[in-house]
């Protein structure tokens, strides 16, 4: 006689999950199915509309970048306004660059009040040895417009100026102390010079030496009137 017995379920998903036989993880997966499947969208979209913003800004850089090659090619008077209004809408991903490229145009204009605005927003924004040569660069404008004492304070505050560009910088002070009439200042400048540029080392010892005198007479001249 045929075994009337109901048959069994074979053993897989189906059947464990009847006989309450799934591993816990497996059971979490199978009772939050549209759940898994919505955050799994969810990433879907987010993943999607990050690459279509990298994809616009990547595209938005590469126009900024054509534009500002063809501001710094140009020629004309208005060549400078051009680049201070695209200097204040560009990417920040260029602003470094616009900032030094309109400095640059301004001296060559020999408009120092606008590179000296360059070079101040360059110096707080660029690295260690962008930001020396804006310190250069801010300390040449005041030169040219009669401030060396503001040009030497600058200078004197300057920091976390890589070595290669301490000779240069400390030259620069000691002909803004020049400049000023500090004669302390300008001497020890040289001193310190003397120390960086050995191979200068004798014309460095005359300039010493023709700021002793002038030193002197400064002294005599005050102790006069």
């Amino acid at each position: 006689m045929a075994d009337k017995r109901p048959a069994q379920p074979e053993p897989g998903l189906t059947a464990a999950v009847e006989h309450d036989e799934l591993h816990p993880i497996l059971r979490f997966l199978t009772d939050n199915l549209k759940v898994i499947a919505f955050a799994v969208g969810g990433l879907i979209l987010v993943v999607a509309l990050a690459s279509g913003y990298r994809a616009w800004r990547d595209s938005r850089l590469a126009d900024a970048r054509e534009e500002l090659g063809k501001l710094v090619a140009a020629s004309g008077e208005n060549r400078l306004t051009n680049l201070q209004a695209f200097a204040e809408q560009a990417p920040s991903a260029l602003r470094t660059a616009v900032l030094f490229e309109l400095a640059n145009a301004a001296v060559e204009e020999d408009n120092q009040a606008v590179a000296l605005e360059a070079f101040r927003k360059l110096r707080d924004t660029a690295g260690d040895e962008l930001r020396a040569t804006a310190e250069l660069g801010m300390a040449n404008a005041l030169m040219a417009t009669g401030k060396p004492d503001e040009a030497l304070q600058g200078l004197k505050a300057a920091s976390g100026i890589p070595e290669a560009y301490q000779a240069p910088l400390t030259r620069a002070r000691a002909q803004a102390a020049e400049a000023a009439g500090q004669w302390n200042e300008a001497i020890a400048a040289y001193e310190a010079l003397r120390e960086l540029e050995p191979a200068n080392a004798e014309f460095i010892a005359a300039k010493i030496a023709e700021l002793q005198v002038k030193q002197a007479q400064a002294g005599q001249a005050a102790s006069a009137s």
